[in-house]
């Protein structure tokens, strides 16, 4: 595309083209954003997607981008940051390659004094506990390491359901599914200490910075209770993140910086337990699938 707008501009200067604006497309002092959406980075995002409030998520430029949302009731955004209106055209939209009911897990890794169930009777669905923060006892993942079943272009669409068998009540950050690399995180999932939600990408897997965004959840994740994840992520351009369908921002990423390391293995279930301190918990995953573009609907 930036070879064909580059063609362009050298045989017709005495013009504009007339760019279809929607999030994502490049822009430049030639080809501004229409109104409602700021050129950030070369890329148009909605105004305030990369700013620093609460409903954006920081900016995507410095060392780490990101920030934190509070989820505020059935106003908060709705379900627009996830499914095909996340960006890209039914014309680019790619398909579905994993799906916990139907594919389930290749292997998995459970530290002693861990446990990990994989129910085939209920969905393949993944019941994780450790017992304490310690690094001998903090692992319990069932994992996908089936690179057809992952999408090698960069860009992806991650969404299912966990929950909790009791309050939150962590030392420090647990991490509780990873879309890996050999070169990092392309999506991580976990808690921190407060009990908030976390979604983190690592530097030149999306952007050329980190991305994370905390979510705070209103009176706290309840026990009992399902929530849905859904994140979605255009390589160069953005990720969104909601629960429940509420909209906890859209983080704005410039061009990586480096080649594309597409993942090569989904974990579900509890990966670590930051610290030395804290007791144990679990989660339990269920109905999760990953498409190789956010515009495919899950």
């Amino acid at each position: 595309m930036r070879y064909a707008l580059t063609i362009a501009t050298l045989i017709c200067t005495a013009c504009t083209l007339d760019l279809p604006d929607e999030p994502g497309r490049a822009c430049d002092d030639l080809h501004p954003c229409e109104a409602g959406r700021d050129c950030i980075d070369g890329v148009c995002l909605d105004e305030g997607a990369a700013g620093g409030s609460a409903n954006a998520g920081g900016s995507a430029g410095g060392a780490t981008a990101g920030g934190s949302a509070t989820a505020g009731g059935g106003n908060a955004g709705g379900g627009s940051a996830g499914g095909a209106t996340a960006g890209g055209s039914a014309g680019d939209a790619g398909s579905i390659f994993w799906q916990q009911r139907v594919d389930g897990f290749t292997g998995q890794q459970v530290f002693t004094g861990a446990s990990l169930q994989v129910r085939a009777d209920a969905g393949n669905q993944v019941v994780s506990s450790v017992p304490q923060a310690g690094d001998a006892a903090d692992r319990a993942t069932a994992n996908t390491d089936d690179t057809s079943k992952l999408p090698q272009q960069g860009n992806g669409h991650l969404k299912g359901r966990f929950r909790l068998t009791q309050t939150l009540s962590l030392k420090d950050t647990s991490t509780f599914l990873r879309l890996e690399t050999a070169a990092g995180q392309v999506v991580a999932l976990a808690f921190d200490k407060t009990g908030a939600l976390v979604a983190k990408s690592d530097t030149g897997l999306i952007g050329p910075s980190t991305l994370t965004q905390t979510l705070l959840w209103p009176g706290g994740f309840l026990a009992n209770t399902d929530y849905t994840v859904d994140v979605a992520w255009k390589r160069g351009q953005y990720r969104t993140l909601t629960v429940n369908g509420v909209d906890a921002g859209m983080l704005g990423a410039s061009s990586p910086g480096l080649g594309l390391t597409p993942p090569d293995q989904l974990r579900l279930g509890i990966y670590r337990y930051d610290g030395d301190a804290g007791t144990g918990w679990t989660v339990i995953l269920s109905d999760w699938q990953l498409a190789d573009d956010p515009a495919v609907a899950l």
